[in-house]
């Protein structure tokens, strides 16, 4: 009973304000959840916003979900508990969700939960789905981990070619990825081709603040001078490695 007074009272409020969307909020974002499960992208692509639509076209976004299909599967989502904001996001009418998502992961052979926010928007008086994040930057690093998992053989056979693929594709996307270009590295050496290994771990240490990623770096770069025959440059690296190594390793 208190649920359905909640909501008449936001009817009320919209219809207040002159500028109430035709249909359930509700339904707007279990739709879009339905045609994601179903890999309808298309019918997906419709439900969002204006500004969603902006920032990634059709054929990228459907590249998004796909890729993340090929990460991991997505076997439930359900949204609750909305909230009501006006003037967010540069709409007038917003609701907010919890969306609790289960899905499986090819890599790990593991299933997980995980809760986010998501949004309803009054969109020209429709509702549509908003998505606060950066699109550009979620395709860029899917392209990456789908590249991991063909590196390291997790959920995917190991395949240097497809990890080369991948990597440098997500890298075109954004070339900030400290993390890619470890991972363009780590395979080159893998490949024995230790001139692009150290070329790449450069770009890694170049862009990353972060120890971890420096670590790597100068291991795979210390692995790929050992190659080549350099000791010393390579017991360099290794020091190096040590230095930024992080203790709970």
């Amino acid at each position: 009973m208190k649920k359905y007074l909640v909501f008449f009272t936001l009817v009320a409020i919209l219809l207040l304000s002159g500028c109430i969307p035709k249909g359930d909020p509700k339904e707007a974002i279990d739709t879009y959840n339905k045609s994601v499960m179903d890999g309808n992208f298309v019918k997906a692509y419709e439900w969002l916003s204006g500004q969603d639509q902006e920032e990634v076209t059709k054929d990228e976004y459907q590249q998004l979900q796909q890729l993340n299909n090929e990460i991991s599967k997505c076997i439930g989502l359900e949204a609750k508990k909305f909230k009501e904001y006006s003037n967010q996001f540069g709409y007038q009418n917003v609701m907010e969700y919890d969306v609790t998502e289960k899905w499986y992961s090819y890599s790990e052979d593991k299933e997980y939960t995980s809760t986010y926010k998501r949004y309803v928007v009054n969109d020209g008086g429709d509702w549509k789905v908003f998505n606060e994040g950066n699109y550009k930057n979620s395709l860029s690093s899917a392209y990456i981990e789908l590249g991991w998992m063909y590196l390291e053989g997790k959920g995917k056979q190991q395949n240097l070619m497809e990890t080369e693929k991948n990597l440098k594709k997500g890298l075109s996307i954004d070339p900030k990825n400290d993390y890619g270009y470890y991972l363009l590295g780590k395979m080159y050496n893998q490949a024995k081709r230790y001139d692009e290994a150290i070329a790449q771990e450069q770009h890694a240490l170049d862009l990353t603040k972060e120890t971890d990623i420096k670590s790597k770096a100068y291991y795979e770069m210390g692995m790929a001078y050992r190659g080549k025959g350099d000791s010393t440059k390579a017991k360099e690296c290794f020091q190096k490695e040590t230095e930024n190594r992080n203790p709970h390793q």
